[in-house]
């Protein structure tokens, strides 16, 4: 935690209770002639402070006024009880800035360019207790912000920290990321390479949204291995996609739908990258109504693959 020593400024005010090193008869007479200098050379806070004894490194304002201790309340007598204490600056106001710190080191924080000063120190003639209370009006320098350059270098900092960001952030090429099978036939699967590239100054960890539970999971006739893994900054995985239409899922594709879809590469923190996959379909009988396949005036296999023409009638001699 913080010490007095780590401040800038440390104010110190209050009843600190020193007396005067002079008889109590000579300081009256001392008081009664206004001779302020000749008592504060018998103050004992400012022998403490000139000898190292006490506040090292605090200063006070010019004192002009007399003691502030002790008087009888409500009067402007000095102590007359059977006691009589002497008369004595108690009330004290004293500061410290880190520019002299003394024997006890400089502050750690910086120190203002211009020193401090006090503007006034006096007392008030307030008769409510045994003390008449002091007050000072201290200037202290201290550091005003040029907001100009503040939001210069706020905008700098930002400027920074958004670089630092997006070269954190995973980065990756996919190549090609758009791949054509050509024709694809019943139970026979077709396979080809892309490659996953870390582009990035980060490690990057992938995996194919292929779970059921995934917003954009592919058709399960597409797979891609290895579906997750981790690259570091510089490495390349390659990637076998695999496009294989079972039985069970021929219907569509021999009434015409396309072969084409799409696969997501999720990139933890990252964007996603698009796999897109097509391929032309070798119809089959499998999954086609008997009825339409009687009408059909050729075989299946002799129909052109989806998204083709009728193939040409041979021409009659």
């Amino acid at each position: 935690g913080l010490s007095l020593e780590d401040h800038d400024y440390v104010i110190w005010l209050g009843d600190l209770n020193y007396r005067l090193e002079v008889d109590d008869e000579i300081t009256r007479s001392l008081v009664a002639a206004g001779r302020v200098g000749e008592l504060l050379a018998a103050d004992q806070l400012r022998s403490a402070i000139g000898s190292g004894a006490a506040f090292q490194g605090y200063r006070e304002g010019a004192v002009s006024f007399l003691p502030t201790y002790k008087y009888d309340p409500g009067s402007d007598e000095y102590d007359s009880s059977e006691k009589r204490r002497a008369p004595a600056w108690c009330d004290r106001i004293l500061w410290r800035e880190c520019a002299d710190a003394g024997a006890g080191g400089p502050s750690s924080r910086a120190c203002p360019a211009e020193p401090s000063c006090c503007l006034e120190y006096g007392r008030h003639e307030l008769r409510l207790s045994d003390h008449r209370p002091v007050s000072a009006a201290l200037a202290l320098p201290v550091a005003v912000a040029d907001e100009e350059r503040r939001l210069a270098v706020h905008g700098e900092v930002c400027r920074t920290l958004d670089t630092w960001e997006n070269e954190c952030l995973p980065s990756a090429t996919l190549a090609p990321w758009d791949l054509s099978f050509g024709l694809v036939s019943l139970g026979t699967p077709a396979r080809l390479p892309a490659l996953l590239s870390n582009t990035g100054q980060t490690a990057l960890q992938y995996r194919l949204l292929d779970q059921p539970t995934d917003e954009a999971a592919p058709p399960r006739w597409l797979s891609v291995s290895p579906a997750a893994g981790l690259l570091l900054p510089g490495e390349k995985v390659s990637l076998t996609v695999t496009l294989l239409v079972r039985a069970s899922e021929a219907a569509p594709f021999n009434a015409g739908e396309p072969l084409e879809t799409f696969a997501l590469l999720r990139l933890k923190n990252g964007r996603d990258i698009v796999l897109s996959v097509s391929a032309q379909w070798q119809p089959t009988c499998i999954g086609v109504r008997l009825e339409s396949r009687a009408r059909a005036g050729e075989p299946i296999r002799a129909a052109p693959p989806a998204g083709e023409g009728p193939p040409a009638r041979p021409e009659r001699r």
